[in-house]
């Protein structure tokens, strides 16, 4: 017989969709204002994601939702697997309290995303950002 300990909190499992404003333009981000629930979001989204428009669109729909690629390249090593970054989704690592990270092009992007977004779930350790165009 073992005795275990279990968490009653549980891991966050959904998927939140925000519409989101042009607020400025960066070297290699723009920035976009919106509101999860009551609290501010302020989001730079890599223009990987944005396309080959000549000017950042005024408005996106950002999605976030836990990441179901592997953390692990499985093998004898067991590796950890670097994040995806595409056009059709960025992966971010949770690194403390409401903060993602990802490292593109050398550089590491952060992503602030406020805490009702997970409720009074555990964050996941990795989420995957996608972007849609609004018209």
């Amino acid at each position: 017989m073992s005795i275990g300990f279990t968490s009653s909190i549980q891991s966050w499992a959904g998927q939140v969709t925000v519409d989101l404003a042009f607020h400025s333009d960066h070297t290699r981000t723009t920035r976009y204002d919106g509101h999860v629930e009551r609290s501010p979001i302020h989001a730079y989204v890599h223009k990987i994601q944005l396309g080959s428009a000549e000017s950042p669109p005024q408005k996106i729909r950002l999605t976030i939702r836990e990441s179901d690629y592997p953390h692990y390249v499985i093998g004898f090593t067991a590796s950890g697997r670097s994040t995806v970054c595409s056009r059709e989704g960025i992966e971010y690592t949770w690194k403390r309290s409401t903060v993602y990270a990802t490292e593109i092009d050398g550089h590491e992007e952060v992503l602030y995303i406020p805490r009702e977004t997970f409720g009074l779930d555990e964050p996941p350790q990795r989420i995957l950002v996608t972007v849609e165009l609004i018209s």
